[in-house]
């Protein structure tokens, strides 16, 4: 029962606060006053704190519940249009993708490509397309984001024949191009979905995270050229020292590496968008320039806020960038309305998995949830495909297989 409840939509929200409220607030502040002294670490923890009470205001107002309810008005598909839909397109992206990308990461890694060769090798996977290829990257970011793992889950609640097959295919796009984490898009809404069948058990739940931990820990050995000098951690300072909340930080070895991404990066890049939101704007809202489809929509010159932050922290790259926690990009863009505005809406979403009786859909938060945690609104919601399956959900009703059993009887 604790993995039933614990990956419930119904507690989602609260877990999303609590991790917010450890990273964002709790940290900065231990850091500030126990190692590293910074005004922008206070400023962050008192955001923070702003963000998270607007979060739960938008999360307890019922505004759009009326789309969730058996008697309203949506399209009815059947899961299989779905699924040759999303699998029909990705496998002939996935076939351009592979036959004119210059290299594939994972094969040079394995091949003995050294850290600096494989850097460039990963960025020009996807962000260093150039002319129609760039649609690729965008194409991807929406069905590794959204569509495929919502394809996969639905797969598993209805026990497609082919389910595991997919799992494998998406799998092993995932590690293709050594992006650390984006395997998780496939385990995490095939998790909730177990939990919620009540199949977690301590033990398989211990295999599980410990399953993750080793392919997390072969995936950036392999981004790292294969180098990996953990006998170095004394040297490198760990947790305990000051540097390892700043891009000061040189980590000794892959383990080092996975923690100080885990545990300090997603804090000290969010402060580091402070400063320089300070530094080179003056805390001017920037209005929407920091999104490509917004500084579009309203003729605005585009600001690159994740290759700045990237610049301040590590220098200049040009397929780089720095993410950011979503509270940030609302505070960039529209000030401290924005900050309550972008986190009023965040409650709001959560409360729409939980109010939704589609578990395929139920079984994204997981994912939301980390692209909201480190990274923008706006990013998750166009880049990521979320405002798509946040439309379909309200307008769209994806029929299972045995409802569609019952209709042919």
């Amino acid at each position: 029962m604790f993995f039933y409840n614990v990956t419930s939509t119904r507690v989602a929200v609260f877990l999303f606060v609590l991790a917010i409220s450890l990273v964002y607030m709790w940290l900065p502040l231990f850091v500030n006053f126990s190692l590293l002294s910074s005004d922008y670490f206070l400023k962050l923890s008192f955001m923070t704190f702003f963000s998270i009470v607007s979060v739960l205001v938008g999360y307890s107002i019922p505004i759009f519940d009326s789309r969730f309810r058996p008697q309203s008005v949506r399209i009815r598909v059947g899961a299989n249009t779905v699924h040759f839909f999303v699998w029909a397109v990705f496998v002939v992206f996935l076939v351009i993708t592979l036959y004119t990308a210059p290299a594939i990461p994972i094969l040079s890694a394995l091949s003995g490509a050294d850290t600096d060769e494989l850097s460039i090798q990963r960025g020009a996977f996807l962000k260093g397309r150039a002319g129609a290829e760039v649609a690729l990257i965008y194409i991807s970011t929406i069905f590794v984001s959204a569509f495929l793992p919502y394809s996969l889950a639905k797969m598993f609640i209805d026990k497609h024949r082919y389910r595991y097959v997919f799992l494998l295919v998406f799998f092993g796009y995932s590690i293709s191009f050594l992006q650390k984490a984006l395997f998780l898009n496939a385990l995490l809404p095939l998790f909730y979905v177990a939990s919620q069948r009540k199949k977690v058990s301590l033990k398989t739940a211990v295999m599980i995270v410990a399953g993750c931990t080793v392919v997390l820990y072969l995936v950036t050995l392999l981004s790292m050229g294969g180098a990996d000098n953990s006998s170095a951690l004394v040297e490198s300072g760990g947790v305990s020292s000051p540097d390892f909340y700043s891009s000061k930080y040189l980590p000794s070895g892959a383990i080092d590496h996975l923690v100080w991404r885990i545990v300090a990066v997603p804090m000290f890049t969010a402060a580091d968008t402070l400063v320089v939101l300070k530094q080179q704007f003056d805390d001017i809202p920037l209005l929407g320039a920091t999104s490509t489809f917004f500084s579009g929509l309203f003729s605005l010159e585009r600001v690159y806020l994740e290759k700045l932050v990237f610049e301040y922290e590590w220098g200049w790259n040009e397929t780089a960038n720095s993410n950011a926690v979503f509270f940030t990009e609302g505070f960039a863009n529209f000030g401290w309305l924005g900050v309550w505005f972008y986190s009023f809406f965040v409650g709001q979403t959560f409360r729409w998995f939980k109010t939704s009786d589609d578990q395929a859909f139920k079984a994204l938060w997981l994912i939301y949830f980390l692209g909201l945690f480190t990274g923008g609104l706006i990013g998750t919601l166009l880049s990521n495909g979320y405002l798509l399956m946040f439309l379909a959900n309200f307008f769209l009703r994806v029929r299972d297989k045995e409802s569609v059993s019952l209709r042919a009887n």
